[in-house]
C-alpha cells in the first residue's frame, strides 16, 4: 500500500476519530479509508471514509487493514506539519509499521493488533424526520444556547414543519433554572425541511454533541440530520470532497428534573428482580441491535419493537421500559 495525502485532510479525520477513542482500527480499500467505532460508553458511533479521490496518489493490492494509536502517535505527529504539507504513507509487512514521510522526516509507526477490535454494527431503524443545514449555523445555534457551565441537564431540539428550535434547561446549584432557546426558520437559504412525519422533540446531551458538531463543521457543509424523537436515536451525515461522516447517537430518557420542567408525570420507581431481566436479552437478541438507550448503569435496548435490559439496574428501580416510553 501506499499513499500520498495532505496533511489537513489527514488530520481532520483523525481530530473526529479520536474524540471516540485513542485506539482506532482503519481498513484500507479499494474506494478510500474507512473507520467506524463507538466510544467507550458505546453511547456515540461514528463511521468515517476518506474517499480515493481526496489522495493526491493512492495504490492498493488488497484490502488492508490496521490498527493505530491517533491520542498519542498519529495525531500528535501530524500536528508538527502545515496543512499543505504532502504526507507520503507506506505500509512495511515484515515489520508491520506503517511508514510516514514529510519532506526529510521518516516516521516508522508500530500498530496494533486488530484481533480484539471488533467493528460496531450500525443501527437499522426508519427515521421518519429529516432536514439539512449548513453546518457552521447547527454548531453556531447549538454554541449559543448550551451552557458551558457543568450544572447544565437537557437540550432539546424541536421539529416541526415550519422551523426547529433549540431549548436548553439549567439548573443551578440553589435550584433556580434557565431557560434558553434559539430557532430557525426553513425560509432561510442554508436551511431546508426535506420531511417531517409528526412534530417531534429529542433530548440531547448539548455539551457532548457540540463538540463533534465542532469537529463536523470545520470540514462539511451541510448536515442531514434525522430523528423520530426521544424513542429513537438521532442520526447525522455529511460529506465534502475528501471526507464522508455517519453519526449516530443513542435516545437519552430524560431526567425527572426535566419532566418537572415539562409538567410530565415523573418516571416511577420500583424495585426489580435482576433474575427476571437477563433471560430474555440472552435468547432473544440475536441481531444487530437498534436503538441503546441508557439510564444510570443501566442498558435498555430496543429489538424487533420489544425492550430489553442488560446490566445491574437493580439499583435504579425501572420498573418497566413501555412504561417509561408512555411517560415521555
Amino acid at each position: 500500500m501506499y499513499m500520498k495525502i495532505k496533511q489537513h485532510i489527514l488530520k481532520k479525520a483523525v481530530d473526529i476519530l479520536k474524540k471516540y477513542n485513542d485506539e482506532i482500527k482503519l481498513v484500507f480499500k479499494e474506494d478510500g479509508i474507512h473507520s467506524i467505532i463507538c466510544d467507550p460508553a458505546n453511547y456515540e458511533l461514528i463511521k468515517i471514509r476518506i474517499p480515493h479521490m481526496a489522495m493526491e496518489e493512492y495504490k492498493l493490492e488488497e484490502t488492508l487493514e490496521i490498527g493505530i494509536d491517533v491520542k498519542d502517535k498519529l495525531g500528535p505527529f501530524l500536528r508538527l506539519f502545515k496543512k499543505d504539507d504532502m504526507v507520503n504513507i507506506s505500509y512495511d509487512s515484515d515489520t508491520h509499521r506503517l511508514i510516514f514521510q514529510v519532506g526529510n522526516l521518516v516516521r516508522k509507526m508500530g500498530l496494533i493488533d486488530t484481533t480484539e477490535m471488533t467493528d460496531p454494527k450500525i443501527p437499522k431503524c426508519e427515521l421518519n424526520n429529516k432536514f439539512t443545514i449548513n453546518s457552521k449555523l447547527f454548531y453556531n445555534c447549538f454554541n449559543k444556547v448550551v451552557s458551558k457551565k457543568q450544572y447544565t441537564f437537557e437540550l432539546e431540539l424541536k421539529l416541526s414543519k415550519d422551523k426547529i428550535t433549540f431549548e436548553e434547561f439549567i439548573e443551578y446549584p440553589d435550584e433556580n433554572q434557565d431557560i434558553a432557546s434559539m430557532s430557525i426558520d426553513k425560509n432561510i437559504d442554508d436551511f431546508q425541511i426535506e420531511y417531517i412525519g409528526n412534530d417531534t422533540n429529542n433530548v440531547l446531551e448539548g455539551k457532548e454533541v457540540l463538540k463533534n458538531l465542532n469537529e463536523f463543521q470545520k470540514s462539511i457543509e451541510y448536515l442531514t440530520v434525522e430523528t423520530n424523537g426521544y424513542k429513537s436515536p438521532m442520526k447525522i451525515t455529511g460529506k465534502s470532497n475528501f471526507l464522508e461522516v455517519e453519526y449516530w447517537r443513542a435516545p437519552r430518557i430524560p431526567s425527572d428534573e426535566y419532566l418537572k420542567q415539562k409538567q410530565l408525570q415523573p418516571i416511577e420507581k420500583t424495585e426489580v428482580e435482576k433474575e427476571e431481566i437477563e433471560e430474555p436479552v440472552t435468547e432473544k437478541i440475536e441481531e444487530p441491535l437498534i436503538s441503546e438507550l441508557r439510564y444510570g448503569a443501566t442498558e435498555i435496548f430496543l429489538y424487533k419493537d420489544t425492550w430489553f435490559y442488560n446490566g445491574d439496574i437493580e439499583h435504579n428501580g425501572i420498573e418497566n421500559i413501555e412504561q417509561i416510553m408512555q411517560k415521555l
